[in-house]
């Protein structure tokens, strides 16, 4: 132990009120943050106060964001997203909600945590909020979905309640370049448009020549504008592949982003997304490079060749990875390597042992046909049907959300494909079928059927809900806002 005299403290310097403040200018470095990279390394992304400022100020006078403001913190401070979501209240004086990570796969959590906090701004991932029951939650005002496809039913759903609102962009664009409120003319498109620039941004759609394609006609986005990265750090050869001088502005100056993602422009100025140029996904809101899961999974034990894809299941996606063995394949072992080399959010939920990957024609991995493939039976897992009626019952649950046919009730779960919204649709289903209701945490401490059956046996009922309480008021109470949602429905269309 340390023993401090307190009268050495006098010796120190005291900082008084003319103490000077550090001298940063708009063009210094605010962060640098690290995102996915195409050649297997992750790369360190560089932005300006002067980014940071401009997306933090257009957005606020886009959603009306004053002071009254609750917004949740609802991202890891490690992605780009924390950063709109602590400024943008920071900095309008508004309040900042923190919560803990385990409400990302906790729906109910969540709810409780909307209402008891009040939070009138969240910004998600689509595939949360498609989980999410539609709700104002005491307090909400705009619901903002970023980070991956939005389809326009899930709009449809808060048409009524709440704004909803569509963000897209990279980390290289700082955070969000382009925003899209939506409406009730969106229910006839199948997904949401990414929308139009933000003030001092600009959206190019350019063609492989890089002259600007018209409207309706595929191009691949460039973004230009204040809010342009500096480049990545320590890789000039990289950074001059994906920022390029914009000869589109005034003076031939600035940067463009190239994106990699192909657009096109609508009739009514918006943008709408069409799809990636290269292997880069969006899995629950995560960027992700292909290339580096694989990279890490032809250098496991036992693995001679690998491939990755990122099927959509339900709008939702999910990383399968497909190995050809050299002899000494053991899948054990390559799934503790790859947890121990990968974050967790890249780490494939299925893994499967091929004698050889198909090729197309021209001889290249066909991606296409190992997303047809669906999931595999697993080796060394035991081909065991249900032993009792719970087991029957949490079988067909399983079969149905992950699409697989037959599953023993020692198969795990995130190895047949599942993932986390996955999981929580699961525990909704628990709910709603065999009235059980269980934290999403139990997913992951009982992957398999038998395990979860003897859980579910153990605990009875159960984790038991909150206590309500009886309301002593007299008269009918007033219907909540979603109640007189349903009854309207009800009313126009008929149970």
């Amino acid at each position: 132990d340390r023993v401090i005299d307190l009268r050495e403290l006098s010796a120190l310097p005291v900082l008084t009120g003319s103490a000077p403040l550090p001298q940063v200018s708009p063009d210094n470095m605010a962060y640098i943050i690290y995102t996915s990279g195409s050649t297997g390394r992750p790369k360190g992304v560089m932005i300006s106060h002067r980014s940071v400022v401009n997306l933090i100020v257009e957005q606020g006078q886009y959603f009306g964001i004053s002071s009254s403001e609750r917004i949740l913190q609802f991202s890891n401070y490690c992605f780009d997203a924390s950063v709109e979501q602590m400024f943008l209240s920071l900095l309008h004086g508004a309040v900042l909600v923190l919560m803990p990570s385990s409400l990302q796969l906790d729906v109910d959590g969540l709810q409780s945590l909307l209402y008891r906090e009040r939070i009138s701004h969240l910004h998600a991932t689509p595939g949360l909020l498609s989980l999410l029951p539609v709700g104002q939650y005491g307090g909400l005002r705009r619901v903002i979905a970023g980070g991956d496809i939005c389809s326009s039913g899930l709009a449809s759903s808060w048409q009524g309640v709440v704004s909803f609102y569509n963000e897209y962009g990279p980390t290289e664009t700082t955070v969000t370049a382009i925003v899209y409120k939506a409406s009730s003319a969106d229910d006839a498109r199948e997904q949401l448009p990414v929308g139009r620039p933000l003030a001092h941004c600009r959206a190019y759609l350019l063609d492989k020549a890089g002259n600007p394609v018209p409207i309706g006609i595929a191009g691949e986005l460039y973004i230009g504008g204040v809010q342009v990265g500096e480049g990545y750090l320590n890789q000039p050869e990289l950074t001059a592949t994906h920022f390029i001088r914009d000869v589109f502005s005034a003076a031939g100056r600035g940067l463009l982003y190239r994106t990699g993602d192909y657009c096109r422009w609508l009739e009514d100025g918006n943008i709408e997304f069409i799809g990636r140029g290269d292997d880069q996904v969006k899995v629950r809101g995560y960027r992700i490079e292909l290339g580096e899961i694989e990279r890490v999974l032809e250098e496991a034990p036992g693995v001679l060749q690998g491939a990755v894809v990122a099927p959509a299941v339900d709008g939702v996606r999910h990383l399968s990875a497909y190995v050809v063995s050299d002899g000494t394949y053991e899948r054990s072992a390559v799934m503790s390597y790859l947890e121990g080399m990968l974050p967790g959010y890249m780490v494939p939920g299925q893994l499967t042992l091929l004698p050889s990957l198909p090729l197309t024609d021209n001889g290249k991995v066909d991606r296409r046909e190992l997303s047809a493939l669906g999931v595999k039976v697993l080796e060394g897992v035991e081909p065991a049907g249900p032993a009792t009626e719970l087991e029957r019952q949490l079988v067909g649950i399983w079969e149905e959300l992950l699409e697989v046919s037959p599953v023993s009730v020692h198969a795990n779960f995130f190895e047949l494909g599942g993932h986390s919204l996955l999981a929580v649709r699961v525990i909704a289903a628990l709910r709603k079928q065999l009235g059980k209701d269980i934290p999403v945490v139990a997913m992951f401490e009982y992957p398999t059927v038998r395990m979860l059956g003897d859980h579910l046996s153990a605990v009875a009922g159960g984790v038991e809900g909150p206590v309500l309480s009886r309301y002593e008021g007299a008269g009918p109470l007033r219907l909540s806002f979603a109640q007189e949602r349903m009854w309207f429905i009800d009313q126009l269309q008929g149970s």
